[in-house]
């Protein structure tokens, strides 16, 4: 399993690749359409050609191809992303559900801590 740095890098997206994966890295990381970053690729490529060329090339030798376990599962992701491109949002969700298992929780407790729930107990045993 990577580490959580690793969900936070900018990845060479191999299965969604159209070249090598950068544009589609690039826009996994940001958020955004990977048609979008290509299409910006190609308009770099029509008006700064040698460093948007140069650009690309270095970048398909630095960035590592993503890995195929990065995530646990569909949610995992959705979480990580979140966090990467909206986190003010994200930490919103996040609190929400932990405030809704906190209430759970202490219906729970409240449910187990009862003199009721104890005298209900005593009698299971007794008829064990």
């Amino acid at each position: 399993m990577s580490g959580a740095a690793d969900r936070f890098r900018i990845w060479r997206d191999t299965e969604h690749a159209w070249v090598a994966g950068v544009c589609a890295g690039l826009a996994d990381y940001l958020g955004l359409a990977p048609a979008l970053v290509r299409a910006a690729t190609v308009l770099g490529l029509i008006f700064f050609t040698l460093p948007t060329a140069v650009g690309y090339a270095i970048a398909v030798f630095v960035l590592k191809p993503k890995p195929p376990a990065l995530f646990a599962d569909p949610a995992q992701e959705a979480l990580w992303r979140g966090l990467r491109t909206d986190p003010a949002s994200t930490l919103e969700t996040v609190t929400g559900r932990l405030r809704a298992l906190d209430a759970r929780l202490a219906r729970a407790e409240r449910a187990v801590t009862t003199r009721d729930f104890d005298l209900r107990r005593r009698f299971r045993d007794l008829g064990a």
